[in-house]
């Protein structure tokens, strides 16, 4: 087992830094502007979202020094309320809470009637927009248990709506 104190933790539910960004590494090589980068048990949190990964590059606008774009490499783990991936990489634009997450493995929950059901699957590529909603292309999709194959979805394109509960496909 493992111990971390509480301070060490990501609070996300803290409504008072919800638009802040936590990011913590064993190794840090910070710029006020262009490209800073984060190495060795990286993790960050924003937005009800907390990420793991081993190599991280955080970028910032020359002009007003704000962040623009985060990226994470290397065994990415991605959490938010509902869902979880694996990734090999994530990109995520803070001002607006969008992102990209490259060669996943997921599990989502699916809403479905008055049940909440666990969705699994792969992914070429996820879109996460800024009202939650995703796109998953190159994907596979299923309710079924890992070890039960009974039915699974292959499509180029999956819509999965945040705000309504269905989805699309396309091949």
């Amino acid at each position: 087992g493992s111990y971390q104190s509480k301070s060490a933790e990501h609070d996300i539910n803290n409504t008072e830094t919800k638009d802040l960004i936590d990011v913590r590494a064993d190794e840090v090589k910070l710029v006020k502007s262009g490209r800073s980068e984060l190495s060795g048990n990286v993790s960050l949190a924003y937005d009800e979202r907390v990420l793991l990964a081993k190599t991280a590059y955080i970028h910032r606008d020359p002009k007003t020094e704000r962040v623009t774009k985060i990226e994470l490499l290397d065994n990415v783990i991605y959490r938010e309320p509902g869902r979880m991936m694996h990734a090999s990489r994530v990109q995520l634009l803070p001002d607006n809470k969008t992102g990209e997450v490259h060669n996943v493995l997921y599990r989502f929950e699916h809403h479905h009637m008055h049940a909440i059901l666990p969705a699994f699957g792969k992914a070429d590529l996820v879109k996460r927009f800024e009202n939650r909603d995703l796109l998953l292309k190159g994907a596979t999709y299923t309710t079924c248990s890992p070890k039960d194959k009974a039915w699974m979805l292959k499509a180029d394109e999956i819509r999965l709506y945040e705000s309504r509960s269905e989805e699309h496909t396309s091949e």
